[in-house]
């Protein structure tokens, strides 16, 4: 029991753990939360202002209407349970709220308002930087199928995150999908494993995460040019280092309009740790795969 004047959360030894169920029926726990569930009920009777984590709406991400919010709610309610109120957020108009700790992107359909292109003098990505100026995190979701975003893809990769793309002799571009059909849930190869980070600081952020991460229809992320391999298998530039902490593979082919463009292995999710002038880190999370979160 968590009390605090008339406020109180009752718990059992249940709550502590996340459980999974066997071919039997039967569920066994295999994970402990216990940290996070006091401090949520901490925070619940205390009435302590929660930190609010703001999503973005305003280019047709999935989370911007209800039957979205309804398909990828396990991760609203990760977001939830990690102590965040959730707040919607049109970055063209809306002014970052003071207690925003987290903004997330999550399949963006349209591109980010950029100071060269603002008739209005508001540059969303300009935003995002003083944002990220102050401690805090950003996190995207795109895909294979998301369509091509200049502005947004810029700004991650002076974060370190290339997206790629192939272009055919009339100039138009299409993005990697990556296949792997020896690491795959189905035959065509593009609902595939991803391969969790095993050395260096990358491999400290999922170590123990051994349950299989599957990317559905992910594309292919690479190092931004000017970022420096580092013996661990992260990437650095000036205050910023890039971690992958999934990959796709050693026998990974990523395809474009159709066909076999590259073999090179491609991260399927990063983040990048930003060391600011005050002595705080900032943080840019990408995963190539919208499906990741969803409820399948």
């Amino acid at each position: 029991i968590v009390a605090s004047g008339s406020e109180f959360r009752i718990t059992t030894i249940e709550t502590y753990y996340t459980y999974n169920s066997d071919s039997s029926g039967d569920e066994e726990p295999w994970a402990y939360n216990a940290e996070k569930k006091f401090t949520q009920s901490i925070i619940a009777v205390t009435k302590a202002e929660a930190p609010i984590c703001g999503i973005t709406v305003n280019h047709g991400e999935a989370l911007s209407n209800e039957a979205g919010r309804a398909e990828y709610s396990e991760l609203l309610s990760v977001i939830r349970n990690a102590g965040y109120e959730i707040q919607f957020l049109d970055l063209s108009k809306d002014d970052i709220p003071e207690n925003c700790r987290l903004i997330l992107t999550f399949d963006p359909q349209t591109d980010f308002i950029s100071k060269k292109n603002s008739p209005s003098g508001v540059a969303e990505t300009s935003k995002l930087d003083r944002f990220l100026g102050k401690a805090y995190s950003f996190m995207i979701f795109v895909d294979a199928d998301s369509p091509e975003l200049p502005n947004l893809e810029r700004f991650l990769q002076d974060w370190g995150v290339r997206t790629l793309y192939s272009e055919d002799t009339n100039g138009n571009r299409f993005r990697y999908m990556v296949q792997n059909a020896s690491q795959s849930l189905t035959s065509d190869g593009y609902t595939i494993y991803g391969e969790a980070a095993a050395a260096g600081h990358a491999g400290e952020l999922v170590s123990g995460l051994n349950r299989r991460a599957v990317f559905k229809n992910a594309t292919a992320l690479r190092a931004s040019d000017g970022y420096t391999a580092q013996t661990d298998g992260s990437y650095t530039k000036e205050n910023r280092t890039l971690y992958g902490l999934y990959g796709s593979g050693a026998n990974a082919v990523a395809w474009a309009n159709g066909r076999p463009v590259d073999a090179a292995r491609s991260m399927l999710m990063t983040l990048t740790e930003q060391t600011n002038s005050g002595g705080g880190k900032s943080f840019v999370g990408v995963c190539a795969s919208v499906d990741f979160a969803s409820e399948s």
